[in-house]
């Protein structure tokens, strides 16, 4: 199980590729399965916590979703004016080669879960991940391409894939919250 968690950390392109990476070569990345970057600002990531609870306890409400008992974000996190998340966005930016993108926060705790879905709409969906949750119970996300790959979160990975491929994060059974940044590169 070990060596397959660290199999899943390799990227498929090479730093210098992914600096030059446009969507369309990403596209071709991952056709077959989501291509993994580390360390992607994490140092940003205590502060991405701060932003997006501090919206969550202000909002109360999550939007509409199939993040079952989560809470998620308007998809305008992108437009938030806080430096770590302009920061973020244009480290993103940077990688994907596309301004287009629709972004939300999703916050998981204990007992909740996110359904199979996929991401028609977009060419490239994104999951960044800002905290682990309780590292004594991670919460993968779980990509079908062709079989399930789980992908345990870390902060500062970001993940890539079709926006065709079907995924879900199963039941989180930590006591702390598990935190992501999802994004759709719009066709």
């Amino acid at each position: 199980m070990k060596l397959a968690r660290e199999a899943r950390k390799l990227s498929c392109m090479t730093p210098q590729q992914q600096a030059q990476a446009t969507t369309a070569d990403i596209i071709a990345q991952c056709r077959d399965q989501p291509l993994v970057k580390e360390k992607v600002r994490p140092d940003l990531c205590p502060e991405l916590a701060r932003i997006i609870l501090d919206r969550m306890m202000r909002l109360k409400h999550s939007n509409a979703t199939l993040n079952v008992g989560g809470w998620k974000s308007p998809e305008t996190l992108f437009q938030w004016p806080e430096p770590a998340i302009q920061e973020l966005y244009a480290a993103i930016v940077g990688i994907v080669g596309d301004r287009n993108l629709k972004a939300w926060a999703m916050v998981n705790s204990r007992g909740s879960h996110h359904r199979r879905h996929q991401h028609g709409m977009a060419r490239v969906v994104g999951v960044y991940y800002v905290t682990v949750g309780d590292e004594n119970a991670p919460t993968p996300t779980i990509y079908e391409c062709p079989t399930d790959l789980h992908i345990d979160p870390d902060p500062g990975r970001l993940v890539l894939a079709p926006g065709t491929m079907w995924h879900r994060v199963p039941e989180c059974m930590g006591d702390i919250p598990r935190i992501t940044i999802s994004f759709d590169i719009l066709r």
